[in-house]
């Protein structure tokens, strides 16, 4: 399993998984990874999970990183987010650090010949991630996921949403996941969740997808994709 933009953990960290399963959770906010390594180190399959620091992206290298200090959720590569009513009380406040980027496919090695399952928001960042994760879908015997899709966001980013969504179809069947509903809407809405399977089959079982997302727990999505994660 694939974790990418894992804050506090709170999704990846939900859950008991199989022996035989690797998680790996991309988080390169230290302020926030201080807490996700103290919850790695009392979940049952600790052994089992790889923190990363590194911010993911579609090549080695660095870049400034934006750490919203009130909202963990929006600290970027992006930039400042703004608060449109989310964030609660209290001042906003920001943080800049240079920070190393890298690839999935060259943290996640020769464990993306396994089925793969994975999450990525990062706020407007989606498109590099994916560029940096092809080969890892390419080798998985069969994935499924979940990529967090705003607009704004990714024109932020420099990232064209169509042809964003253009280049995910070359890479599995994609649906877009909008008010609990699966549908197959050429052109996304503004804000939504894109969900990308290697298989049109799986789709069945991700019509469980409202109410894990709910539960905060991916574990019913990983047996209906079938296999190990």
């Amino acid at each position: 399993m694939l974790d990418i933009g894992a804050n506090y953990g709170e999704i990846s960290l939900s859950l008991k998984y199989s022996e035989q399963s690797k998680i790996h959770l991309f988080e390169p906010n230290p302020h926030v990874r201080h807490y996700l390594d103290r919850s790695v180190s009392t979940h049952v399959n600790r052994k089992n999970i790889i923190v990363h620091s590194e911010v993911a992206s579609d090549r080695a290298g660095s870049v400034e990183f934006v750490i919203d200090r009130k909202w963990s959720g929006t600290s970027s590569v992006v930039g400042e987010i703004e608060d449109s009513g989310f964030k609660g009380g209290g001042e906003q406040s920001y943080e800049r650090l240079n920070l190393s980027t890298s690839t999935i496919d060259h943290c996640v090695g020769a464990a993306s010949d396994r089925n793969l399952l994975f999450k990525i928001d990062v706020e407007g960042y989606e498109r590099q991630v994916m560029h940096g994760m092809e080969r890892t879908l390419r080798r998985s015997a069969s994935f499924g996921g979940i990529v967090e899709f705003d607009r704004n966001s990714l024109q932020r980013a420099n990232t064209d949403p169509d042809a964003f969504v253009a280049q995910l179809r070359t890479l599995g069947i994609v649906h877009v996941l909008l008010g609990g509903t699966l549908s197959d809407m050429k052109v996304p809405p503004d804000h939504c969740d894109l969900v990308i399977v290697s298989d049109e089959r799986y789709l069945n079982g991700l019509m469980l997808l409202p109410n894990i997302l709910r539960a905060m727990s991916p574990r019913r999505l990983r047996r209906a994709l079938g296999g190990k994660s």
